[in-house]
C-alpha cells in the first residue's frame, strides 16, 4: 500500500516556547481533516475515523512513553504524554464519549 506524502510546516519556536503547541495543533489540523476526508472517500463513517485515530494516538502516545526514540530530546519525551493526552482528550470532549467507541 501507497501512501501519498504530505507536507507539514516546521515548528518557528523552540519546543520551549509557550506557543509550540499551539502551532504544532495548527501544523496537524489540516493533514488530519486530509486523512479523516481520505478515509471517508475510502467508505469508512468519519465519526468512527475520528474516533478510530484517537484511539491509535492513544495506543502510539503509550508506547512511545515505554520506548522513545533514543535521538529525542529529553523535554520531548518528558511533555509527549501531555500533547497526546490533549488531543485524545480534544476528541472526546468534542462530544465522542469514550462509551459511544
Amino acid at each position: 500500500m501507497e501512501f501519498a506524502a504530505m507536507e507539514i510546516a516546521a515548528p518557528k519556536c523552540s519546543v520551549e516556547d509557550p506557543g509550540y503547541n499551539i502551532e504544532l495543533e495548527d501544523a496537524l489540523g489540516y493533514p488530519v481533516l486530509y486523512l479523516i476526508d481520505r478515509v471517508s472517500a475510502a467508505g469508512w463513517s468519519k465519526r468512527e475515523a475520528f474516533k478510530a485515530l484517537a484511539e491509535v494516538i492513544r495506543n502510539r502516545a503509550l508506547a512511545y512513553e515505554e520506548n522513545p526514540d533514543p535521538e529525542d530530546a529529553a523535554f520531548e519525551i518528558e511533555t509527549s504524554e501531555n500533547t497526546a493526552g490533549r488531543l485524545v482528550d480534544a476528541f472526546f470532549d468534542e462530544g465522542i464519549s469514550r462509551d459511544e467507541r
